[in-house]
């Protein structure tokens, strides 16, 4: 990978476009970058709360920025064909260890380009700014360029990962600071992750600074503003049952207890005798419930490793096999389910089993995919068109593979 002179080209025409859009379709303001501060080449790093992300991040610099992206992108034909001519993206397969995007990056940035990077690795799902891995310090160390450190604030609430509608409020990508090599030079990657982590950390609903707003909410309009919020809520914390949230327009509740709450243009839930005022808190509990009480009592779940009855089921999965960077190969439709040692894919044909032992790692991109990469080095997704929790997935596979090891951390992939 190269820089290329239409990268430059592209910047320069496709930015007042975008500019006037961001504008006005999400109330965006960006604080442009200040060249004066230090030379580049850069690694900019921000939060990720919207697929916009890398285009609202860019309208902050004058160069093209040269933006690690999720290998899905590389896989929709010839739209990625335009895409990576006109600003060739980083390719990285998520759920794997992708030697070849450190060497995509070093080779950019040798040639003078700076990388975008959403250290993340993936959108927000209840507000809060994720784990960020120390791959992040290592990278950084490796590339011994500025490291220039941008925010997001108002992303969230104007598009929520688990809702298919944006919403339109306040929007900002505010600049925090400049970190030199010479300022983290001496620091262990370990230590430079936390401090990327610490800079970036927001929670929603955030107080957005410098809009005229800090004495007030903002609101962030829009229809449907709980629908599909099951993506993410799994677990009802009243009667504690799994996969009984479902949603419609503004409101959204339990179907066995008759829990109700909607989700309010603050970007708060609302609802009688709910225990749960944001979105976050309600995450956060249910991942502490499932590292402290385990998993849910159903019949057939005994004390074996492999059992009768699994955890939870959805159906409608669409399982395809991914090919880095090229394509994707669909391999059939029927159901997925999660046991405490394997998942199982049921099709017409019979079962195709993934014992939890033999995958190295699981991730969400977009909404709901879920992929998955084999220690054999296959990589494969489940997709659905119905809205469903695929974050129930990765939060059981983190539990269950450390359970068996006996190394509980508390981390669930998120």
């Amino acid at each position: 990978m190269r820089v290329k002179l239409r990268h430059r080209i592209t910047t320069a025409v496709a930015s007042p476009v975008f500019s006037l859009f961001a504008r006005l379709r999400y109330k965006f303001v960006a604080e442009p970058f200040d060249y004066n501060l230090i030379k580049g080449p850069y690694l900019i790093v921000s939060n990720h709360t919207m697929d916009l992300d890398a285009i609202f991040l860019a309208l902050c610099f004058k160069e093209p920025i040269y933006f690690v992206a999720n290998d899905h992108l590389f896989r929709l034909g010839f739209i990625s064909k335009v895409i990576s001519f006109l600003c060739s993206p980083i390719p990285i397969l998520k759920s794997s260890a992708d030697i070849k995007t450190i060497h995509d990056i070093r080779t950019l940035v040798a040639d003078g380009g700076s990388i975008g990077l959403f250290p993340e690795g993936n959108r927000s799902y209840n507000g809060s700014t994720a784990y960020i891995p120390v791959a992040t310090g290592k990278l950084a160390k490796l590339l011994k360029i500025p490291i220039v450190i941008y925010n997001l604030e108002g992303g969230y609430l104007t598009s929520p990962r688990w809702s298919s509608r944006d919403r339109r409020g306040a929007l900002k990508y505010c600049f925090k600071k400049v970190l030199p090599y010479d300022a983290y030079r001496d620091l262990t990657p370990v230590e430079l992750t936390e401090l990327i982590r610490c800079e970036l950390y927001l929670e929603a609903p955030e107080i957005l600074n410098d809009l005229k707003l800090k004495d007030a909410k903002p609101k962030f309009r829009g229809k449907k503003l709980a629908e599909n919020i099951e993506r993410l809520l799994y677990k009802c914390p009243i009667c504690h049952s799994y996969i009984t949230i479902t949603s419609k327009g503004d409101e959204a509740g339990c179907s066995v207890c008759g829990l109700s709450f909607k989700f309010t243009e603050e970007g708060y839930l609302s609802g009688h005798n709910l225990p749960f005022s944001r979105v976050l808190d309600w995450d956060l509990w249910q991942r502490t419930d499932l590292n402290q009480n385990g998993l849910p009592k159903r019949p057939g779940m005994g004390t074996s490793s492999v059992e009768a009855e699994p955890i939870f089921e959805d159906h409608g999965e669409i399982l395809y096999e991914v090919i880095r960077a090229k394509k994707s190969i669909k391999i059939g439709e029927g159901s997925l389910a999660m046991y405490k040692d394997r998942m199982v894919f049921t099709v017409a044909a019979g079962l195709k089993t993934f014992y939890l032992s033999d995958i190295i790692d699981m991730v969400i991109y977009g909404r709901q995919n879920l992929q998955f990469s084999l220690l054999e080095g296959n990589t494969y997704v489940f997709k659905n068109q119905m809205p469903r929790s695929a974050i129930k997935y990765v939060y059981h596979y983190y539990y269950l593979r450390q359970n068996k090891r006996g190394e509980i951390n508390g981390f669930l992939g998120f």
